[in-house]
């Protein structure tokens, strides 16, 4: 039987490859097929830079957010930068269409990408690996006298 924490654990990595995998997924998609994506910019950002570069661009930044908040790395940080491109995205369909199914969905993304950014505790992230991922958890357990001794 799996402890409470493990099973926690397996829930972060789970909501963590779900997100990266959305955010690539859509990345990829604007890479590879910008011209599609050209509707949803909102017409006030048209005077910005033009389109296509602007769709280039999120989508190069999406793959690597995703990629980062698939791995683990910086997790805090690049959730965070998620939830804020989400943020926007979900401003941006606002704007061009009103609620729609996409802007409800896209906010159930943004909900994952918070929860992550609020709570990026995963023992399968590359930052834990990398002993920057559990350590709060640890310090916590030591003043507790969770390890013998309290600090």
């Amino acid at each position: 039987m799996r402890s409470d924490a493990s099973k926690a654990d397996m829930g972060a990595l789970f909501g963590r490859l779900l997100l990266g995998f959305v955010l690539i997924y859509f990345g990829v998609g604007e890479l590879v097929n910008p011209s599609a994506w050209i509707g949803y910019i909102p017409s006030f950002m048209l005077r910005v830079a033009p389109p296509l570069w602007m769709i280039l661009v999120h989508g190069w930044v999406l793959f690597v957010v995703g990629t980062f908040v698939a791995i683990g790395i910086a997790l805090r940080t690049s959730a965070l930068l998620a939830a804020l491109m989400l943020a926007s995205i979900i401003g941006a369909l606002f704007l061009t269409g009103g609620v729609t199914s996409i802007l409800v969905r896209d906010a159930g993304v943004l909900g994952l990408a918070v929860m992550i950014a609020a709570d990026p505790r995963d023992s399968y992230s590359w930052d834990a690996l990398e002993g920057r991922g559990r350590r709060g958890d640890q310090a916590e357990a030591r003043r507790a006298g969770a390890f013998g001794k309290p600090i």
